[in-house]
């Protein structure tokens, strides 16, 4: 970190003080950097992402889990809702569908118009949100990413205030957290309107089990890719891999799995594995050495 904080000491202040000037000393020129300013754009510009990330995953989750709501979006796909989700909710095309429409929806407009658009929906309360704010805070982060941070007229003739501000004073930490408080309270509006329907819609039960299947079809995304991968780097031993993938048995793929990665690291002769019972099998560790692991 090279951004000091009231609560830290006033040693820890200085040190941090020191190497900011340090990193700001070895640049100069056209390369100069202020740090201060760099440390806190970047935190405006990945906050800013976090948010539209978050709600696109959420509102494809809605998407996906709640046909009601999703026929009444109308999206103009390929394919319609329905067919999409004959194939079974835990297809890949269903996810993929939501997934689409979400990402529109975010790419479409943003704060003000999402505060609006979702609450025309029912999913969540905006009226103590500060959209005036976020919406500031959404323009330096396009500053940020496509203008190297510096003022444009765009952002100057729609944020006045904001643009005096960063031309007397630069991007102070006061703004910033101004901006995180109002893109907090958006996403807990947000989280509280489309959690919400969600209960009512599917019930507590019904949602872990919803959770699991998620969970469990990435799981299979993440072992396909990694088999995938092995396969590639491994020519030779595709048809073994292939085989693994074939067997019922997990422990075929186990091991297969543990000698390649033992290869990667060097090492070839797995006979040191033999014979390692399974803790779940009952370990010959004792107590006290279980829980020094």
């Amino acid at each position: 970190m090279v951004l000091t904080d009231e609560r830290e000491s006033e040693d820890d202040q200085a040190s941090l003080a020191r190497r900011r000037k340090r990193i700001e000393g070895r640049f100069s020129g056209p390369w100069a950097i202020n740090v201060t300013q760099t440390m806190l754009s970047w935190q405006v510009a990945m906050r800013v992402s976090a948010v539209e990330v978050y709600l696109q995953d959420a509102l494809t989750f809605l998407g996906v889990y709640d046909a009601e709501f999703m026929r009444t979006r109308r999206s103009e796909q390929p394919w319609d809702y329905d067919a999409m989700r004959l194939a079974s909710d835990a297809d890949d095309a269903l996810w993929t569908f939501c997934t689409r429409w979400s990402r529109g929806f975010v790419a479409d407009g943003g704060p003000k118009r999402w505060a609006a658009a979702l609450a025309r929906s029912g999913l969540g309360k905006f009226d103590a949100v500060d959209v005036t704010t976020l919406e500031a805070m959404w323009g330096y982060r396009h500053l940020r990413i496509h203008n190297g941070g510096r003022l444009a007229r765009d952002f100057a003739v729609r944020h006045r205030s904001v643009a005096e501000a960063l031309w007397r004073d630069g991007l102070q930490l006061a703004t910033v957290r101004g901006w995180a408080d109002a893109a907090d309270a958006f996403v807990a509006a947000a989280e509280a309107g489309i959690a919400g329907r969600l209960r009512a819609r599917l019930g507590p039960e019904l949602i872990a089990e919803r959770e699991q299947i998620e969970f469990e079809r990435q799981m299979r995304m993440w072992d396909d890719r990694m088999w995938r991968n092995l396969a590639s780097k491994y020519p030779d031993d595709a048809a073994r891999i292939d085989a693994a993938l074939a067997d019922p048995d997990e422990e075929v793929r186990g091991r297969l799995r543990l000698e390649l990665i033992m290869r990667e690291s060097g090492i070839t002769d797995l006979s040191a594995f033999d014979g390692i019972p399974d803790a779940a099998e009952g370990s010959p560790l004792t107590e006290d050495a279980r829980s020094d692991a």
